[in-house]
Formats: C-alpha cells, structure tokens, sequence
C-alpha cells in the first residue's frame, strides 16, 4: 500500500481541528456552569472583610426601663471605629448608668464587637436586681420587647436555669425594671440573630453564680455581658488597673454589682481568658482621675481561636452568605421565573466567581404557609448557584410544583449546607452528648442505606434519642436498629434571608 503525505496532512488537519472544537466547547462549558474547586464552606475572608470600612453605628443611649421609650436628648450617634479586638471576647463587663454618663462607653465598646457579630449564637446577660431576694430570677417570656423590635430568648437555657434551686420561687423578681435592660439596645444593633439568657441575681455567692453558669459559658459562641456601676470610681488608668482583679482589691468604695464582677474574674481564671481594658469615661480631678465608668473585655488568647471541622465550615459558611447572599436570591428569583419550561442556565460573567464554588443547598418553596414541595442533597457537587437553580427546577417539575398557575405568591426558602463531618463515639450516649440540640443537621450512613436530617427537624422532636430515631427512619431502617458499622456526619446550615426580612 503505497503511503500517501497528502492523506496523513489531512488526518492530522481534520484531528487538530476536532481537538480545537472540544477544547473551545469545554472551555465555554467550563466558564458557564462548571464549579471552583473550593467549597463554599472553605470561603476565607480577606482583612477588609473582617473589618469592615467605617459606617453609621448604633445610637448612643440607654432608655427608660419601665417605659420602653427613647430619651429625646439621646446623644445621636457614634461614628464606628475599627475594633481593638483580635480576637473573640468571653465575656464584657459594661456599665449600667444612664446614656449621659457613659452611653458612649458604652456604643464603643458594642462598635468593637460588630466584627465578630456572627460567631455568636448565645448572650448571656448578667446583672444585679434592684429588689431583695436570695439567688438568680430568669424571665418567664420568650421574648423581650424594646423600641427596635424583639429580642428572642434562649427558653432552652432559661429552662435548664429554672430547675437550679438558685432560681427556685424567684420569677417575680424578674420584672421590666432591672438593670439588664441598658444594654438590649446595643445587643439589638449590635448582633442578628444571636439569643439571649438574661439572669438577675440578687444575694448570692460569686463562685456558686459561676458555676450555675460555667456550663453553658464554656460553649463556643457564647457572649456573657455582665453589667456593673462603676460610679465613683478613683483609679489611675495605667497598666496595674487594666485588670479588674487588681481594680476590684484596691477598690475601696461599695458598689453595685460587686457579685457580676467577681463572676468575671472566676470565670477567666478558670478559662485562661485574658483581660483587656476596652474603654473608659473619665473626669480629672486636682489629685487623681475620677473614672465614671469602664468597659472590660475578658478575651480567648489568639490561639485558643482556631476553628476546626463543623465549626469551621460554619464560620466560612455564614460569611459566605453575608456577603453574597443577593446575588443567591438573585439565582434563585431567575430560576423560578424560568421553571418549570426552562432550567436557569447560570454564567459566570453575571455573578461573583465565589457563587461558581462548590455548595450544596436545599430548597423549600411555599404557597402562602402552605409547603409546595422541598429538593436538595447532602454533598457539594456543582457550583452552588447551579445547585439552587437545579433544586428549585426539580421542584418546578414535581406533580405539585406543574399545578402551580400563580408564581407570585410561592415564596422561596433557601438554606445552604455545610461539609459534612464524621463524628467519632465510643457508643450510642457517647454520640447524644456530642450532638449539639437544635443545632446540628444529621447524616446516618450504614452500609448502603444513607439518610440526613435537616436543622429544622428539631422542631418536631422532643429530644436527641427521637431525631436520630426520625433520622434511622429517613435512611429505609428500623428506628431501634443500632451497629457498629453506623457512621454519624453532622453539618449545619445558613439560610439565605432577604433584606427586607
């Protein structure tokens, strides 16, 4: 067979040829719909995210108790300032004299909380009663109302307090006049969705108060701010009085709230926190200088910091949805325009790059109260803007989205999921104990059966036994079946608000 040039030129053209066409199809591909090869649960954070540019801050005032009313000679507003903070505060000791003594104390000692606002879920809020009375009283409410709105209470945490003999008979003490109410403002503007455990204590041991406490200060994302008057105060500011331990000896005066102090400093000794002096309001004297108020940060040291596993992806994940968390709705306002005749097609040239990471969301859309139909998975396998696009199309498509004639009135949930995490435990109770209540979203692998729980679920259970009960059903088993070989993941979820929420 004699060789031909000609032939084997024109295999060689027709070969580059077809290489050049899938390699420009799979380019285009790729920059349209293909996913980053980081996960939304790996989003880091650049220094200008962690201190956000100067901005309009809170008011600076505090407000009648009994009235819940703004004071019109309030002192407008203080500029925000970055945070002296470099890490996360354990615990704040504020003062709780009115606005005009130390409101502004207290803006900047909030104003430098705002950068860390999402890493906490719980405040417990500490303070004396202005009536007489033996041990600590909790509210009976779940929510507190103030000029801004409401303020949710941990009913978990209030629940477990009220079983403490300390609290035993003392819920009328509890009332609308006590000395917490200075700082739910500040919490109000300061924090978004963190809830608060307000406990008043009357005569009580400092070291008993602690320990009533410690169980639940020891979690992450707990924030105890403990209120004191300081009034009357003469120290030097210098680095000697800059701890409150220090402070508290050489004070010679009574003063209120001696008890909350004390509290603070047993607490950090017992977690290694470091003391920081955040702020003070001061008025000099001939001989010394008179501190009318001070502000105190019991601070984690940097390297008892670092986030690992849920907790991690959670801190990225909650960042991530901060900051991109319009372009999502964005994503997810298209895709149901589009469904269920089309599948929105996200590009990359209309979105932020971060959208084109890798997440795995989950999807509930509603008519009214009514739930239509819900779709997600567990793993990140896509772009996550493509992900809530296929999600919302899927659910378009189901038997229940077709009959749908109205669009105007469904309403999109959307929540996005963390990597998940294998837990370790020795056994079944070993594995109650780790899972956080109310927190945690569950994955049951056993074999090839595979189920996973959604957050949400523990509104529908009364305990852990009966969410992984619930969980083992999901997964085809019996809600008694138990082995060895069951790997338990958890993850936790974001959901994706809209502003005007």
């Amino acid at each position: 067979m004699e060789f031909s040039r000609k032939k084997i030129s024109g295999y060689v053209m027709i070969a580059t040829i077809f290489f050049v066409i899938i390699w420009f199809n799979f380019a285009y591909f790729r920059s349209q719909i293909s996913s980053n090869h980081q996960s939304i649960s790996e989003y880091n954070l650049s220094d200008e995210d962690i201190i956000p540019p100067a901005d309009l801050a809170m008011a600076a005032f505090f407000y009648p108790a009994d009235i819940y009313q703004t004071d019109e000679n309030a002192d407008g507003y203080v500029e925000h300032n970055q945070s002296k903070l470099k890490n996360f505060p354990r615990i704040i000791v504020e003062p709780h004299h009115g606005y005009r003594r130390a409101g502004a104390l207290a803006a900047e000692t909030f104003n430098q909380l705002k950068p860390f606002d999402e890493f906490y879920s719980n405040i417990i809020l500490l303070g004396p009663s202005h009536q007489k009375f033996n041990g600590i009283a909790l509210p009976k409410n779940g929510i507190i109302k103030t000029p801004f709105g409401e303020l949710a209470v941990n009913q978990k945490i209030v629940g477990d307090l009220q079983k403490n003999p300390a609290a035993k008979g003392n819920q009328n003490y509890y009332t609308t006049k006590n000395s917490l109410n200075v700082q739910l403002p500040f919490i109000q503007r300061t924090f978004k969705s963190a809830k608060i455990i307000p406990v008043l204590y009357g005569k009580i041991e400092a070291k008993e108060l602690a320990d009533i406490l410690a169980p639940y200060l020891k979690k992450r994302g707990v924030l105890m701010i403990i209120v004191a008057d300081l009034a009357g105060y003469f120290l030097p500011i210098n680095e000697d009085e800059q701890n409150p331990e220090i402070a508290l000896r050489k004070n010679r005066h009574a003063f209120c709230s001696k008890t909350g102090i004390e509290v603070a400093v047993i607490s950090a000794k017992k977690y290694g926190l470091v003391p920081r002096l955040l702020s003070a309001s001061q008025t000099e004297t001939d001989n010394n200088i008179l501190i009318e108020a001070k502000g105190w940060s019991y601070d984690e040291p940097l390297e008892q910091t670092v986030l690992h596993g849920s907790e991690l992806f959670y801190h990225n994940l909650r960042n991530f949805v901060r900051h991109h968390n319009k372009e999502l709705l964005a994503v997810a306002e298209k895709s149901l325009v589009l469904a269920p005749k089309k599948r929105y097609k996200v590009k990359r040239k209309n979105y932020s790059n971060f959208l084109f990471n890798r997440g795995a969301s989950f999807v509930k859309i509603y008519q009214g109260d009514k739930l239509i139909n819900s779709y997600g998975e567990i793993n990140a396998v896509r772009a996550v803007a493509a992900d809530i696009a296929r999600n919302i199309f899927h659910i378009m498509n189901s038997p229940e989205g077709l009959k749908i004639t109205d669009k105007k009135s469904l309403r999109i949930s959307l929540q996005l999921l963390t990597e998940p995490e294998e837990m370790h435990f020795s056994s079944y109770d070993d594995l109650l104990n780790q899972i956080e209540y109310g927190v945690d979203g569950l994955v049951l692998r056993s074999g090839k059966r595979e189920g996973f729980l959604l957050p949400d679920m523990w509104l529908e259970v009364k305990d852990k036994d009966e969410f992984i009960g619930k969980l083992k059903i999901k997964a085809g088993l019996s809600p008694t079946y138990w082995s060895k070989d069951v790997k338990i993941f958890r993850f936790r979820v974001v959901e994706v608000k809209d502003d005007k929420d």
